[in-house]
């Protein structure tokens, strides 16, 4: 195809033919790149030579990394057929066009025959934040289950490469940001990154792979943070990744209202900026009652669910002493309405539910039983300080 390209004398032809050349070939590398045995060469000292082959085509049809990352080169495209393939092809398209700069970025001799430099495009990258989050919410394409291991960590460590940013030389341009429009992409994004981190086979590439989408979380303004990780917690599947999750949310609330007290008697300005972010209002409360009272109704699925429900349980109390100790209430915690709530409806039931369960289950020598036991033990211990100190909150209550 190459050659016909080469033959034709009309300049509109030939680019026609390399823009269907250049969607063939980022096709090609997303199939190709399924293969275990290809995959198994990320990082070694000689890249597959198929890889090569397609890798030098990309110059040749007009394709460079930085195009691919953001999406730009595969948008511009206008020869998507409108026939039932289209979907899928576009979605290979896609991922071939993140795949072709993650075999860059982990072997040198792809770049060079790419005519790439990989230094360069990170970069750009981390000295821009507009194209860093436009490269981000294209990563919505990112190769995840379907693709072998060797791949899924290549991507884990190009994205921390990106996020390696630092602050005072990063141009922070959230203005020319469109959010509203790019959350979506992103929150796919930490969707298919938390498939990642969930089928890791080893802790240490787990904590790394959370690592990572902690600090992609962070690239967004604090509002869209905070919607992004409630959104992530209410569709997670995973008890475990929830709670993993809420312990950011706990981190957060920390570090503003550490900022807030930086900021007394300081700049007046800067301080009520700090208190506008959700992490430190009443929204805080939501992603408590999430857990402690689905929204679809009914208890929380217990044991199944005693790690997220310990982690919202441990939040809440640390609001309530963090609230008193600050002598604050910017949550509303410490409010007489919301304590009265919180007892009545969130801890008294689960109390119920929990001390239920165990007593079915503390005299059960069966493996389950005392897996049940052992899980909700540690519940019931962080339930009964809360309601201690819902209870000393209302004897002194706002």
């Amino acid at each position: 195809m190459r050659e016909v390209c080469n033959k034709q004398v009309v300049d509109e032809k030939k680019d026609q033919l390399r823009s269907i050349l250049g969607l063939y070939t980022l096709e090609l590398l997303a199939l190709v790149s399924k293969d275990g045995s290809i995959a198994a060469s990320l990082n070694a000292s000689k890249a597959p030579s198929l890889v090569l082959q397609l890798s030098e085509l990309l110059p040749y049809c007009g394709l460079s990394y930085v195009g691919l990352i953001t999406g730009r080169d595969v948008e511009v495209n206008h020869f998507w057929n409108d026939d039932g393939e289209t979907v899928e092809s576009k979605s290979l398209v896609y991922k071939g066009a993140i795949l072709a700069v993650l075999w860059g970025y982990a072997c040198k001799e792809v770049a060079a025959v790419a005519c790439e430099n990989i230094d360069t495009l990170l970069k750009g990258l981390q000295s821009c934040k507009s194209e860093r989050i436009r490269a981000l919410s294209n990563m919505k394409h990112v190769p995840s289950l379907d693709y072998p291991l060797q791949i899924r960590n290549t991507c884990i460590e190009f994205l921390s490469a990106v996020l390696a940013a630092d602050s005072a030389s990063s141009k922070d341009d959230n203005e020319k940001i469109d959010w509203s429009f790019i959350t979506p992409s992103l929150f796919a994004l930490f969707q298919s990154m938390q498939s990642i981190v969930i089928h890791m086979p080893d802790p240490e590439q787990r904590e790394k792979a959370f690592s990572v989408l902690k600090k992609t979380l962070s690239e967004l303004p604090p509002q869209q943070r905070f919607d992004m990780l409630k959104g992530l917690i209410i569709n997670s599947n995973h008890p475990s990744v929830a709670s993993l999750l809420i312990s950011v949310v706990k981190d957060e609330i920390d570090r503003t209202f550490n900022d807030v007290s930086k900021a007394e008697g300081q700049d007046s300005n800067n301080r009520d900026l700090h208190l506008q972010t959700p992490f430190i209002t009443g929204d805080v409360l939501e992603l408590v009652e999430l857990i402690l009272k689905p929204p679809k109704g009914g208890p929380p699925d217990l044991p199944g669910q005693s790690d997220a429900v310990i982690v919202a349980l441990n939040l809440y109390r640390f609001l309530l002493m963090k609230e008193k100790i600050e002598k604050t209430n910017y949550t509303g915690v410490l409010s007489n309405s919301c304590l009265r709530k919180v007892q009545s409806e969130w801890l008294l039931p689960l109390r119920v539910l929990v001390s239920g369960i165990l007593a079915q289950n503390v005299n059960d020598d069966s493996e389950f039983g005392s897996l049940t036991v052992s899980l909700l033990m540690p519940v019931m211990a962080v339930l009964t300080h809360c309601l201690e100190l819902v209870e000393e909150g209302l004897r002194h209550s706002i």
